[in-house]
């Protein structure tokens, strides 16, 4: 979508301190008296109107520039790049029941679109930002270098737009994805890889990339793949804890590994995450 580069001060409100906004002198109307500091008050002005035209799924982005001032007042524009989801995840049909779009649904579109970038991503908490969820949003990193925000709009500002479902949304500075690594070709193994599923109890505030970086720093080269299935909580689990089930996978290049090895590789990663994140395997 392309939306306008002017919004109104109530918007601008919701996204940036008014200090560091960009104001027209002769602006067209009251509500496009703003120079937009963000892509998504467009994005989600873009869901109102469809919902009053009955199109209630959308899958929508736009690339474009943001308008702030430094320090300094000087006029700042960043090209960014932000995307939009709502409605079910999948087009009306007989054959599944309807489902609702996630923040996971949205993380997964960022996520693959980082791999053409050869970035890897990480995700924070963030309870920064007043026009998304406090408990479903987190700031995007590359680097340890903050980039972008991702989660779920409020449902005040729902409220206030008009929209009865909800809506996730991301926004990503677009130079960051822009920069590129070419890939390099491995010949994959001729040997068999070996897979062993192991389940922790954890702190809850232990997030899924805290645990699997822990793990690849602790595991040596011959895990080539880790893959987090399931998350629990509930009866039988300490409030303050949450049980994590992974699937690790390990294979050598040269020659097929012993069930010997595999055993010690899983309790080195084990008794490596008890030290170190107060872990125990279940």
């Amino acid at each position: 979508v392309v939306t306008y580069s002017f919004i109104s001060p109530e918007m601008a409100n919701s996204v940036l301190d008014q200090n560091q906004q960009v104001a027209l002198q002769n602006p067209l109307a009251s509500d496009l008296s703003v120079m937009r500091p963000s892509l998504i008050p467009g994005l989600i002005s873009v869901v109102s109107r469809n919902l009053a035209r009955q199109e209630s799924r959308l899958r929508i982005f736009e690339t474009g520039l943001n308008f702030s001032k430094d320090a300094s007042s000087e006029i700042q524009q960043e090209p960014s790049l932000s995307a939009l989801i709502c409605g079910s995840q999948n087009p009306e049909n007989w054959s599944e029941e309807i489902a609702e779009a996630s923040f996971y649904d949205l993380k997964a579109e960022l996520d693959a679109l980082a791999r053409l970038s050869g970035k890897s991503l990480e995700y924070q908490p963030q309870q920064e930002l007043s026009y998304l969820h406090p408990g479903q949003s987190a700031k995007i990193l590359v680097d340890d270098k903050e980039i972008g925000c991702i989660g779920a709009v409020h449902p005040q500002l729902l409220k206030e737009m008009d929209i009865g479902v909800a809506t996730y949304v991301f926004e990503v500075a677009l130079e960051a994805l822009q920069q590129a690594d070419l890939p390099g070709f491995v010949a994959p193994s001729k040997f068999p890889g070996v897979r062993r599923d192991i389940a922790l109890l954890l702190d809850r505030e232990i997030s899924a990339d805290q645990l699997i970086g822990e793990i690849k720093s602790i595991a040596s080269e011959l895990l080539t793949n880790i893959r987090l299935f399931d998350i629990y909580t509930g009866q039988g689990i300490d409030n303050n804890k949450k049980s994590v089930a992974l699937g690790l996978t390990f294979r050598d290049s040269s020659r097929t590994l012993e069930e010997e090895e595999i055993s010690l590789a899983v309790s080195d990663i084990v008794s490596g995450l008890e030290q170190r994140l107060d872990a125990q395997q279940r």
